[in-house]
């Protein structure tokens, strides 16, 4: 009651969706949390994120007030997808983009699990395994110092890691995919990125590795909400920024 008002209060046009964990007390697992995406403030608390729970709550809601909302930003769970669709009918949906993007740095992770773990003799296998984040991390994030090797070599975390990769095939294309990726998302608009999400996609179903198929296809489920995520709302990008930083 402290924190939260209702929707009845003025609604926002952009709407981030999440959920956070209950207290032990509750019945509920998960709690629901309403936020606009551009005050930053929240505009309600729901005690449950289940389905039937959230058509029930939304169906009390003036038509009037949901009719206002243009965009809802929510991570890839399906019921909140369905809620969108049923009760904001003139909204876009946004998937927020740490949430596709985990997808795809999982897969390239289990791909370096599978490698590190066979029997076959790898440069830099152990570092690797010790320093697994930097293999998909942005290069822009990567330390920008030099290491020095046991042999006297003089080496930066990028090429170390680029050699590391070329060592196998199936990694080395989706090490670069995803490179790609980081370089060419700063600088997309929504229309450019119609296009180019949908070349990523077919590069990831096409490719020689498993975990980058599954990737592109659970991309392909999601293809118009990940295009979406490019849109920008008075100026900024669609995201879950904003409730991420509340929960």
């Amino acid at each position: 009651d402290k924190y939260c008002p209702n929707l009845r209060n003025p609604i926002e046009e952009a709407i981030c969706i999440d959920e956070f964990s209950n207290t032990r007390k509750s019945e509920d697992k998960y709690a629901c949390l309403l936020v606009g995406f551009s005050s930053h403030k929240i505009i309600d608390i729901i005690k449950n994120r289940t389905l039937p729970y959230l058509r029930q709550y939304f169906a009390k809601q003036p038509l009037s007030l949901r009719d206002k909302v243009k965009f809802i930003i929510t991570d890839m769970y399906d019921g909140y997808i369905t809620i969108a669709h049923e009760f904001f009918r003139n909204a876009k949906i946004a998937i927020d983009p740490f949430h596709y993007m985990k997808y795809f740095t999982d897969a390239i992770q289990n791909i370096r699990r599978k490698l590190c773990n066979s029997e076959q003799y790898l440069i830099d296998k152990s570092w690797i395994g010790k320093h697994w984040r930097y293999l998909t991390t942005n290069p822009d994030n990567l330390p920008n110092s030099l290491m020095v090797l046991p042999s006297g070599e003089t080496i930066s975390y990028k090429d170390r890691i680029i050699r590391f990769v070329k060592q196998d095939p199936e990694l080395n294309y989706a090490f670069w995919l995803l490179q790609n990726f980081f370089v060419e998302s700063k600088k997309l608009t929504y229309n450019n990125a119609i296009s180019y999400i949908e070349m990523i996609i077919n590069n990831m179903i096409n490719s020689i590795s498993d975990e980058l198929k599954q990737c592109g296809y659970t991309w392909l489920n999601y293809h118009e909400y990940i295009t979406n995520s490019f849109i920008k709302f008075n100026g900024v990008r669609l995201s879950n920024g904003p409730i991420e930083g509340i929960n």
